[in-house]
C-alpha cells in the first residue's frame, strides 16, 4: 500500500475589469502549462487550485493590440483564498 498525500487546495479569485480574453497557467520547472481559459463574458471568476505558483495573461475585449495583454503572476496558498486584480 502506499499513501499519497494531497495539500489541502486554496481558491484563487480572478477580477477583471473588462470582459475579455486570457488564460490560466500553472509555473512547473521554469515552463508555463495551460490550465484554463476564461469565461469572456465574466468579470470575476474564482477557482479551486492545488498549491503552487501561477500566471494569468488577460487582455480586454475591445483592445486591439497584443500590447495591451496583462500578465500577472500569483501564489496559491493552502487554504487561502488568493484575490487576483488583473487591471491595467
Amino acid at each position: 500500500t502506499t499513501t499519497v498525500e494531497i495539500p489541502v487546495p486554496g481558491i484563487a479569485v480572478i477580477q477583471k475589469k473588462a470582459q475579455g480574453f486570457g488564460s490560466l497557467y500553472v509555473e512547473r520547472d521554469n515552463e508555463l502549462v495551460w490550465l484554463y481559459n476564461f469565461r469572456p463574458n465574466e468579470l470575476q471568476e474564482s477557482m479551486i487550485l492545488q498549491p503552487g505558483d501561477y500566471r494569468v495573461v488577460f487582455r480586454a475585449k475591445y483592445a486591439d493590440r497584443a500590447a495591451y495583454s496583462i500578465e500577472k503572476r500569483f501564489r496559491v496558498t493552502s487554504g487561502k483564498t488568493t484575490n487576483v486584480k488583473i487591471y491595467q
